[in-house]
């Protein structure tokens, strides 16, 4: 793309002001469109993709499928054309910064990474409702607008890249910090795909660092691939279990186990003890919340008696309710009286027969009976804690397979009924070895080249 020049005229409409970024497909400038006369972005492609007649003819409809979505978040495409051999997608011209140039000043706090999650996922939902993948989430593709707004960019651009025969480029497309699973093994990337990716990003924001670093892309693509994310809060001890919990599920390796959709996955960041969350996540927020005598409590004597019909009673109305309700607490008064004559009974033969009292009943049994709590999954420190305030005792805690300091099973099972005291054992994760440190690639976003 050297060929072309500040000042180049591209599809007599079109003229480049000044090159914003490059990047690994091409360069962004800054243009103005001499019909409108408004400024707009234009993304020009390198000369090796331009001159792949494969790419160029999936960049043209991705492009114009990209062009329909209308949405507050997403960069809105205006044109695409072909000057020449110069293939270009003329953009929203958008102010401001894009996250990966945010985050070279460090973390977010949790508020305005959860706002900058739930605007970019309702981009999301609205590609995926209109059958659009974006394949390349990433900070670089996330725009900050000086308005405080944000946009998420390079929809047509990241979905034909990825869709492209380009082996013979040599060219890796996709960022490998926020690489699905199945797209580092070579899989079509789905919704799911972004998930992870908006995963990712979560991660990052929150700890400063995405969840995986090695000294190359292929072996950070592999670490996506088999090794399990760290637990969030160990790396940023402030950001509340639920919150950690989501961006977990949302990095989970299978795409059937993540969120249904980027929506939910951004609505499970604002609520404790979200519906669609993983079972050791609800089970932390919510511990104790289901109490066995809670279907009790709404059910009083005074509730049944004034949803009983007319009896057809003669008199006025007013008698008619004194009538009914003597009625009923004449019939309460009776219960009460027999059962507590049975209760007097019941311990004066039992005390002098010597016999022994009779056999619980299975409900007195369960109620005497512990649930063994849910903590598959959770990490052995909080595991630990709720076995401890389910009254139980906690046995040998056996290291096996599996993701670093969670627990990968409990005996007995969860939701078992035991007794009070009983002992339960945890098999728990062995900690992986973590490989060295990263060098991220971050685009710069309508600004970025890539």
């Amino acid at each position: 793309m050297s060929r072309i020049q500040t000042d180049t005229l591209l599809g007599g409409r079109y003229r480049l002001l000044e090159r914003l970024a490059v990047g690994g497909m091409g360069s962004v400038w800054d243009a103005e469109d001499t019909v409108l006369h408004r400024r707009v972005a234009v993304k020009t492609l390198v000369e090796a993709l331009a001159a792949d007649p494969t790419f160029v003819e999936r960049f043209r409809r991705e492009a114009r499928a990209a062009a329909g979505l209308s949405h507050p978040d997403v960069a809105s495409v205006f044109d695409y054309g072909e000057d020449g051999d110069t293939p270009y997608i003329v953009m929203e011209r958008l102010r401001g910064r894009t996250l990966a140039e945010r985050l070279t000043h460090g973390p977010l706090d949790l508020r305005d990474a959860v706002a900058i999650v739930k605007d970019a996922a309702s981009a999301l939902d609205a590609a995926h409702a209109a059958g659009i993948v974006h394949r390349d989430v990433k900070p670089g593709n996330i725009m900050l607008t000086a308005d405080g707004g944000v946009k998420v960019m390079d929809f047509g651009i990241a979905a034909a890249a990825s869709e492209a025969t380009l082996t013979g480029t040599g060219s890796t497309m996709g960022t490998a910090s926020y690489l699905s699973p199945e797209q580092a093994q070579g899989e079509r990337a789905t919704a799911a795909s972004d998930i992870y990716s908006l995963g990712a990003v979560l991660f990052e924001m929150l700890a400063g660092r995405p969840p995986f670093s090695a000294e190359t892309p292929v072996a950070v693509a592999a670490a996506h691939v088999h090794q399990a994310p760290p637990d969030l809060r160990s790396v940023a001890p402030g950001v509340p279990q639920h919150v950690a919990a989501a961006c977990a599920k949302a990095l989970s390796k299978a795409p059937a186990a993540r969120p249904r959709s980027a929506g939910e996955f951004a609505a499970m960041l604002t609520s404790a003890a979200p519906a669609s969350a993983d079972a050791g996540a609800v089970a932390r927020s919510s511990v104790g919340a289901e109490p066995a005598e809670a279907p009790t409590s709404v059910l009083p004597v005074a509730a049944v008696t004034s949803t009983l019909p007319e009896t057809g009673a003669v008199g006025p109305p007013d008698r008619s309710r004194r009538r009914s309700h003597l009625v009923a607490w004449l019939l309460v008064a009776g219960l009460v009286v027999l059962l507590a004559i049975t209760v007097v009974l019941a311990h004066a033969f039992g005390g002098r027969s010597g016999q022994a009292p009779p056999a619980p009943s299975p409900s007195a049994t369960a109620s005497a009976s512990t649930k063994v709590p849910a903590v598959v999954g959770l990490p052995v420190d909080d595991a630990k804690r709720m076995i401890a305030d389910a009254g139980l005792t906690l046995g040998p805690v056996k290291p096996v397979p599996g993701p670093a300091g969670k627990v990968v099973a409990v005996h007995p099972a969860e939701g078992t009924l035991v007794t009070p005291g009983a002992s339960v054992t945890l098999d728990v994760g062995a900690p992986p070895k973590h490989p060295k440190g990263d060098h991220g690639d971050h685009g710069k976003g309508n600004g970025g080249g890539d």
